[in-house]
Order: structure tokens, then sequence, then C-alpha cells
């Protein structure tokens, strides 16, 4: 269990508090950023969001909820944080999955509070509540809250749902534990509908999404006597379908429908560099593959990111997958 009260001692002194997390953020990183705001402007903190990626096309949905958000070097500037007491990182503790956000808060000197569930190889400087056995960030923020007896109101619950049942896959990941079910039921208790969320996250994407799922399944590929699988999308699939990267969600999951498969590796080329991703259902540890990266995560689940050309990323990744499954 972590020790909540150095975290209400630091926000007991601090005021106006910046929240972010990682690059390209998913349902966790949204979920969790959303409630946690909520929860400390309703204990009477001046909190706001601000990230480096406006929010994914995905999530849309999130209307009312916008006004809390701004984007780094767009609509929030450099020197508007020497107005911020505190920042608090939600859902990462890379350095390198922070790019830009980091090093702003850094060259202001501003004390820094980590909250996630990862394993990584590039920990932040930072006071930092951690539970890597949590199956998501959502999850350890609905512990803090009751901890605290911080109310958690019907639209914070629905926050805390997307960002626990996305990290899961839907209550279906073996990071699930039978107290995430009781999260869960308690979260439908407070009002939350899964089947409207579950609507809004996973059946609003865009057409160009099954353009890529299609160019993505032709380029799947067999390795290591089936054990391994792996596919790859480029940048110019992204730009012949008027695609982009946030379409990609679950795809490394469908690699792992393929019966017999154990590990299964995504390769999405995105900017200047190559996102990959690592699914396990073997005894195989991928967050030790993508720490060896510079990435990190869960023993069945984790990801990194190389700035390399992604025919030199899959070369070298591939390699040093096959070596994991020989050992």
């Amino acid at each position: 269990m972590i020790n909540w009260h150095p975290l209400l001692a630091i926000l007991s002194e601090k005021k106006r508090i910046l929240i972010s997390t990682h690059a390209r953020p998913d349902g966790d990183a949204l979920g969790s950023e959303i409630a946690l705001c909520l929860a400390l402007r309703a204990r009477g903190h001046n909190a706001l969001i601000v990230n480096s990626d406006p929010l994914p096309t995905c999530f849309d949905f999130i209307e009312e909820e916008r006004y809390l958000f701004r984007i780094l070097n767009v609509d929030f500037l450099p020197e508007e944080l020497q107005k911020i007491d505190l920042a608090i990182i939600v859902d990462t503790s890379a350095k390198a999955q922070l790019p830009k956000i980091y090093d702003a808060l850094k060259e202001q000197n501003i004390p820094l509070a980590v909250i996630d569930h990862h394993s990584v190889s590039d920990t932040l400087t930072a006071d930092t509540f951690r539970d890597e056995n949590a199956p998501a960030t959502g999850a350890i923020l609905m512990d803090f809250f009751e901890s605290a007896n911080i109310p958690i109101t019907q639209k914070m619950a629905e926050y805390l749902f997307i960002a626990i049942s996305t990290d899961t896959g839907w209550f279906r990941f073996p990071s699930m534990q039978p107290k995430t079910f009781r999260q869960a039921a308690k979260l439908m208790e407070m009002g939350v509908l899964p089947g409207k969320i579950y609507r809004c996250v996973n059946e609003s994407y865009p057409f160009s999404r099954f353009k890529l799922i299609g160019v993505f399944a032709q380029n799947a590929t067999l390795d290591s006597d089936s054990r391994l699988i792996y596919s790859w999308l480029t940048a110019e699939d992204f730009k012949k379908y008027g695609a982009n990267y946030n379409e990609t969600t679950d795809l490394v999951n469908l690699l792992l429908s393929t019966k017999g498969t154990e590990v299964a590796v995504a390769f999405i080329e995105h900017d200047n560099g190559v996102r990959i991703n690592f699914r396990s259902r073997s005894e195989i540890n991928v967050a030790e593959i993508a720490k060896i990266f510079g990435g990190g995560g869960h023993v069945k689940a984790s990801g990194a990111f190389m700035e390399k050309s992604i025919k030199e990323v899959i070369l070298s990744v591939l390699d040093e997958v096959r070596t994991f499954m020989v050992k």
C-alpha cells in the first residue's frame, strides 16, 4: 500500500497545481488527469492540465472537461509556469515520455510529484507514489481519494472507470486483480454506465482506422516457430489514409489473438521515430526488453520509443526479443 501522508502534506502547502502526463496520452493517462484535476479543484486548489499533445481524436467525446486542458507552447506558454507551485505527473515516471514538459518544469525548478504504476529505466527526480502491481494509475488514484476521504463525484467516477477499463483491456489483461473488479463495481454504484463508456472510447473511430488495421494485418509476420508475431505501420500509411497515431490503440493486442503466439510487437512510425509496443502471454518479461530501448512498463505489457528508422528499429528489437525467447 502507498503511504499517502507525504502527498497530502505536499498538497497542504500548494495551491496552484499543474497536472501532466506522457506524450500521446491514452485512456488511463487522460482519465487519471481529469479525475485528479476535478478532485483538487473541489479541495480548493487552482489546478489545470497541461500536456504536450492535444486530446486524441478517439476522446472527442470529452466536452464538459475540455476547459481543464492546455497545450504547452500553444495556449499555455512556458513563462506561465512561474505561477505554478507544484506539478503532478500521472501515468509515467519516465523522462523520455515527457518531451518538452519535463525540461520546462525543471528549468523553473517546480517541485514534482509522480503517481504511476509503471517500471521504467529513466525515473524522474520527484516525490514518487508508485505501485507497479496496480493495473492502472486510475486504480491508484481511487485508493488515494478513498484514503484521503476525498469524495468521488459521478463525473470523477466516469473518468476513473475510463482509466481502469482501458488500461486493463476492458478487464481482461493479466494485471487484473479481484480488487479491480470491486473498484469497478463501486464506480458503477456511483452511476457509471460501462456500455456507454465503451461506446464512447471504442466505437467512435474514423473510417481511416479500418484502413490502418488492414495494412497492419497484411504486414503481420510470424517468427520463432510462430511464438512471436509482429507487424508495423509507416508514416506513409498514415498519410495515405489521412489517419493519425491515435487510431492505433489496441492494435498490438490484436496480434495476440493469433493461436500459439506468446509475444507480440507492434512498430508504429511516428514523428521522428518509432513507437514500439510489446505484449506477452508467457513467462517472457517484455518490460525488461523495453528497458533496453529506453522504455518500460509491465511484465506483460510495455513500450518504448526510438528515434531511428523503422527498418533499424525492427531489426534491433526483434534480435533482442528472439534472444529473450531462447533463454
